[in-house]
């Protein structure tokens, strides 16, 4: 079990910002990894992660209603969550080990749903800033005791499909016609953080 934290480098820019909004280059990120070993340097593992970043966006509403939850929880509106699962694989040299692992997750950034009607005519407005996406990584550790090691950890989620916004305009008697935005700018980020690893249920070391 491992819990880590750093800067979170965003690294798919900001795509159509006018309907997703965009985030700061650079966020903290805090991860908390659990692997099951399942053969000779093998394990399984999931990782449950927290970005914290505020969306910029011109949209008066929504910005109405991240301060009025900062207000009630503060900070509440700057937590993105995420998850993955893997595979690992670690090596030991003494007291060194090295941790590379593969796997895929989903991170939400939120989203809106705004509907508003004129004149008989439904606009409809949906937001999504949910992605999946693949997460390769490799952690480096200096084992201090039986139990703990030190690691410097490196993570980047690749987005395996775009986030999407779709606008949808309804008329009496006419079908829908609906237009859909993507953006890849999303779970498209480096994480490079420090923290510590717990050893359980494992032989003595040296």
């Amino acid at each position: 079990m491992s819990f880590s934290i750093g800067p979170n480098f965003n690294t798919g820019g900001s795509e159509h910002i006018e309907y997703f909004g965009s985030r700061a280059d650079v966020a903290t990120q805090f991860d908390w990894r659990i692997a099951v070993g399942f053969a000779r340097h093998w394990n399984a593992y999931l990782d449950i992660g927290l970005s914290f970043f505020k969306i910029q966006t011109d949209d008066v509403w929504s910005n109405i209603a991240q301060t009025i939850g900062d207000k009630l929880l503060p900070g509440l509106s700057r937590i993105k969550p995420s998850a993955s699962i893997g595979i690992g694989y670690m090596e030991e040299i003494g007291r060194w080990q090295l941790m590379p692992r593969v796997g895929i997750g989903r991170m939400s950034a939120g989203g809106s749903e705004k509907t508003q009607t004129i004149e008989d005519t439904t606009y409809k407005l949906e937001i999504s800033r949910s992605s999946t996406y693949l997460n390769p990584g490799i952690s480096a550790g200096y084992r201090t005791s039986n139990l703990c090691s030190i690691i410097l950890d490196v993570s980047y989620r690749c987005p395996l499909q775009s986030c999407n916004t779709t606008y949808t305009v309804t008329e009496p008697d006419l079908p829908s016609v609906t237009e859909t935005v993507k953006s890849r700018s999303w779970s498209n980020d480096l994480s490079v953080s420090v923290g510590i690893q717990l050893h359980m249920g494992l032989g003595k070391k040296r």
